[in-house]
């Protein structure tokens, strides 16, 4: 049994290393009485990584200990969530930026697939609700994006949540990912999990045939988070740099989902020194496909293998020969033709042309 732990709840401080705010939890004895700040965690694990423990090896009496209770778990309104669905082109830049991309009808289903919302909080700024497989809206990220469909940080990181905005405290939530509410809907589908919301969006347009989920933060992909899903087969797209850290957590994972889990090697493909070099795998999508180009129709990834068919080393799918792909649509040979990247990316990826379907 441990005397220190980390503070449960949502109150987060400044990290003493990298100075960022709201960022930071502080490690609370079982007595009720903070450690020293020095002792506590950074979120920022990519760009910060701070954590530092206390000694766990102090005397206490547990006899007559009552730990403190915990704090209630708050779901959103129903009627907060609601306000905040539909209208996209008018209030959402996210929205709007990657309408530049994929045709806007296909943009639209897949936020109301989603339930992406729009917020007033910042200028035409996404609200990413977390709905749980039991449909109970757990939470909701408020990110400002511009024209650019890139995240504001200047003068300040724009970014809020629901459960602040409702000026809620004192609470907890309940843990789940963004797309959650998709599993019972998609018993069979191959899971795939990204990092970042935005992300997850831009692989659901890109390649439907899987179900595409993201944790919200590097962080964030742990036992706790991924509870609600159990026996699937899954696939981790950590972002650039993050690999080995998530591949250190597949083993524990594997154990405690049941889930047969892989990582994809996509970002250390020689791929991205060709095109970029983007953070994660939206952006070798969006780099393939030019504005001016809007498919028509959604291009599929190869289906991943399962761990008992391929190792790790070799989720990578397989190469094509151009000559070897057959009946390519006009629209795609003419995308092809507008940019040659595309076929880079069918190349490279072991893609293949498939009509959409709505869900």
């Amino acid at each position: 049994m441990y005397f220190y732990r980390l503070e449960r709840g949502s109150k987060k401080y400044q990290c003493p290393k990298c100075g960022k705010s709201k960022v930071y939890t502080r490690y609370m004895g079982l007595d009720g009485n903070y450690a020293a700040f020095e002792y506590g965690y950074c979120d920022k694990i990519n760009s910060c990584g701070y954590h530092k423990t206390p000694s766990n090896q102090k005397n206490y009496d547990v006899t007559n200990f009552a730990p403190p209770p915990a704090p209630p778990i708050k779901l959103i309104p129903e009627e907060v969530f609601q306000k905040t669905l539909g209208k996209y082109e008018l209030r959402n830049n996210l929205f709007k930026h990657l309408c530049g991309y994929f045709k806007k009808k296909l943009v639209e289903e897949v936020f109301n697939l989603y339930r992406v919302g729009s917020s007033k909080k910042f200028n035409g700024s996404v609200v990413f609700w977390y709905i749980n497989a039991t449909n109970e809206i757990t939470r909701g990220k408020i990110i400002a994006f511009d024209s650019t469909g890139h995240r504001v940080k200047k003068p300040y990181p724009q970014i809020s949540s629901a459960h602040k905005e409702l000026s809620w405290k004192d609470f907890e939530q309940k843990k789940c990912l963004f797309g959650e509410h998709l599993l019972p809907l998609h018993p069979t589908k191959t899971i795939c999990i990204v990092e970042s919301e935005k992300t997850a969006l831009i692989c659901a347009l890109f390649s439907p045939k899987y179900l595409w989920l993201a944790c919200g933060s590097a962080s964030q992909l742990n036992e706790s988070w991924l509870k609600g899903i159990k026996n699937r087969n899954v696939i981790l797209y950590p972002d650039r740099g993050m690999e080995t850290n998530w591949e250190n957590k597949v083993e524990f994972l594997q154990k405690s989902t049941g889930c047969k889990i892989k990582i994809s090697n996509i970002l250390r493909n020689k791929l991205i020194a060709i095109t970029g070099s983007g953070e994660d795998i939206a952006d070798l999508i969006l780099e393939s496909i030019k504005p001016t180009t809007k498919p028509e129709k959604s291009t599929e990834f190869e289906e991943p293998v399962t761990s008992t068919e391929k190792s790790t080393e070799s989720m990578s799918v397989p190469n094509i020969k151009k000559q070897e792909m057959v009946q390519q649509s006009e629209n795609l040979k003419h995308l092809i033709k507008k940019n040659p990247n595309v076929a880079l990316l069918i190349d490279k990826l072991g893609l293949e042309e498939t009509q959409r379907t709505s869900v």
